[in-house]
């Protein structure tokens, strides 16, 4: 099978590459900034559905594609290892990109694209410089995440409005290039919106989030940081920041708090004792149970353990005096 893209043409066929091949790379981290020299132009803007997926995909000059992953996955494979791309996801091709794309296991994958032409600088921002340039950007000027995963409802009307480009442009009634193109910055400026939206570092977070709790949930009393950062392959510090940006908490207070509540549930419906509970929570020290109780619960464990069917477990710790 074969696709027409640019003028150029992509063997598509089954192939199978093994997940295990996935290396630390966060492309997640990573943003573009766009500063545009020439008007875009078109090259194509569609839909497109395939049965076992290849691209190799070398540094196009002047080339700019917007893509999102509507259904299966696509491995993308780079000098330092391979990464996934989920469905549900956009992934942004520049003419730096170099890397060569395929399905898993002939899974079919649907994708809606466009793609433009256009003289242009390029420049590697981390999350925090490009929520910075977003807000302060020249006219010519674009920032795109390099891939982000959205919620479904930010997805679908994203891809909604790609899709109607893609009709006006193939329609009898052919929309003009200029209108067009005041539709493709329309969609990098909702692009934008969406990834730096007030209460999220990114889209993504929320995925990281979930991620990270159920971590948390099925790990000992003392949270390793490093080691949840390194079963998520993104660093520390990013890691924290989207926590704390969706959540308000840091990790360790988060689950600091997962425990002391698990703890006070335990008293209340089991009648266990406080060595009992760090026991089985994974404590090595009831004591430093205890301290963690005062200041999650504002009660100690024993004045909590006297009073336990007057206790709220509202999820929302008292207040220390």
């Amino acid at each position: 099978m074969f696709i027409n893209m640019d003028n150029s043409y992509i063997k598509c066929y089954n192939r199978s590459i093994g997940v295990a091949e996935a290396m630390n790379l966060n492309p997640e981290e990573t943003f573009y900034k766009i500063e545009l020299k020439t008007v875009p132009k078109f090259l194509f803007c569609w839909s497109a559905t395939v049965h076992g997926y290849e691209n190799e995909f070398s540094r196009r000059r002047n080339y700019l594609e917007i893509c999102f992953v509507e259904h299966g996955h696509i491995l993308c494979t780079e000098r330092g290892g391979t990464f996934t791309v989920e469905p549900q996801s956009l992934q942004v091709l520049t003419k730096t990109t170099d890397c060569r794309f395929a399905t898993i296991d002939g899974e079919e994958q649907r994708h809606a694209t466009v793609g433009i032409s256009a003289e242009y600088d390029i420049t590697e921002l981390s999350a925090e410089q490009a929520r910075r340039e977003s807000a302060s950007s020249a006219e010519n000027v674009i920032i795109l995440p390099r891939l982000v995963k959205f919620d479904k409802k930010t997805f679908e009307s994203l891809v909604l409005k790609l899709k109607r480009m893609t009709a006006k442009r193939y329609s009898r009634l052919r929309e003009s290039g200029v209108r067009l193109l005041g539709e493709w910055f329309g969609l990098c400026a909702e692009i934008a919106e969406a990834v730096f939206s007030v209460g999220s570092f990114a889209p993504s977070s929320d995925l990281y989030v979930e991620k990270i709790v159920n971590l948390v949930s099925a790990s000992p009393a003392r949270v390793s940081v490093s080691e949840l950062a390194k079963n998520l392959q993104i660093s520390e510090g990013y890691m924290q920041t989207i926590f704390k940006s969706v959540t308000g908490k840091t990790i360790i207070e988060y689950a600091n708090e997962r425990k002391v509540r698990a703890a006070a549930e335990m008293k209340k419906s089991r009648g266990m004792k406080l060595k009992e509970i760090a026991a089985e929570l994974g404590f090595e020290d009831a004591a430093y149970l205890s301290r963690l109780f005062k200041k999650v619960m504002g009660v100690s464990f024993s004045g909590y353990a006297r009073g336990a069917d007057a206790i709220e477990l509202s999820g929302v710790p008292p207040k220390n005096d």
